[in-house]
């Protein structure tokens, strides 16, 4: 199965979960308002979507802790009549969230929010404990309104080796396969803290796909057989969709289509090839941002 994403992945030395928070904050809102600036008119009159939502994407976004999560989605469990959706919100402290959780949590605000101290055992080997309450780990997670959950999952990274050889061992994993990683630590470290953000995940993972990019112009959660696949069989299904011969689809930018990335040729038919060459300068912009990331983390 071939893995076809583009992540952004911060990394700042230094800083702790509450800057990472703030990072990733600065990141996403800066987006928006970079997309709504420059393209706002192209997602409202080409694309045919509200921006309402976008527009609200404002600071400060709403911070909560793993437990008051917890105990917001039970509440919404206990309301509801549905009995499919009350056996879909079952959870338990140490659970992670799932689909139907992250949903329903988000519907109860009007921006993306941020959960954080998620339990460490759910948790990457790396990813720092807190001192005061090690059974939550200094993780965070940035959740999308209208049912679009993660779109960014960090935290602050632990830095001391004894305790990274401590996570690798209780999550059994092979140490010498993380050798490389623990040189790092070997030979002295610092308090540091990060962030991933994926505009496209693996083909079998078709909730994840587009997750991002679909968010920031409000498209409807893109259908389960519109996720980007392997080159080949994508190309073979763009033809079929297009009408068009297999050898006329790859580069072929007039027909919306950029022969490596499956993200543009997603949107160009949502957008029903109106004009495509809109959707692909959208694309581009993630990439132009990037360096407004690198100047929010020096700047810090």
């Amino acid at each position: 199965m071939s893995d076809e994403h583009d992540r952004f992945e911060p990394e700042v030395a230094y800083m702790d979960l509450e800057g990472d928070m703030d990072l990733a904050e600065d990141f996403l809102v800066e987006i928006v308002g970079r997309v709504l600036e420059k393209h706002g008119d192209e997602i409202r009159e080409v694309l045919e979507r509200d921006t309402t939502a976008l527009q609200r994407v404002q600071k400060p976004f709403p911070r909560i802790h793993y437990d008051r999560a917890v105990e917001e989605v039970r509440g919404i469990q206990a309301e509801t009549a549905d009995p499919e959706l009350k056996a879909l919100l079952e959870i338990e402290w140490g659970m992670d969230f799932g689909a139907p959780h992250e949903t329903e949590l988000t519907k109860r605000y009007d921006r993306p929010i941020v959960v954080h101290h998620f339990p460490s055992a759910i948790k990457a080997f790396y990813m720092k404990k807190d001192p005061a309450s090690p059974r939550h780990a200094l993780a965070m997670d940035v959740l999308a309104p209208e049912g679009y959950g993660e779109v960014i999952g960090g935290g602050q990274r632990e830095d001391d080796l004894a305790k990274v050889e401590a996570g690798i061992d209780a999550h059994d994993l092979p140490r010498e396969a993380f050798e490389w990683y623990l040189d790092l630590r070997r030979y002295g470290s610092v308090p540091h803290a990060g962030f991933g953000l994926a505009l496209q995940h693996r083909p079998d993972r078709d909730r994840e796909a587009l997750r991002d990019l679909a968010e920031l112009l409000a498209l409807r959660p893109v259908r389960d057989d519109a996720v980007a696949e392997p080159d080949e069989r994508r190309k073979a299904r763009d033809a079929e969709r297009l009408g068009r011969n297999v050898d006329d689809v790859a580069g072929n930018a007039n027909a919306g289509i950029v022969e490596t990335s499956g993200l543009d040729v997603r949107l160009g038919l949502q957008a029903h090839e109106r004009d495509p060459s809109v959707v692909m300068a959208l694309s581009s912009d993630f990439s132009e941002v990037s360096t407004k990331l690198e100047a929010l983390s020096k700047a810090r």
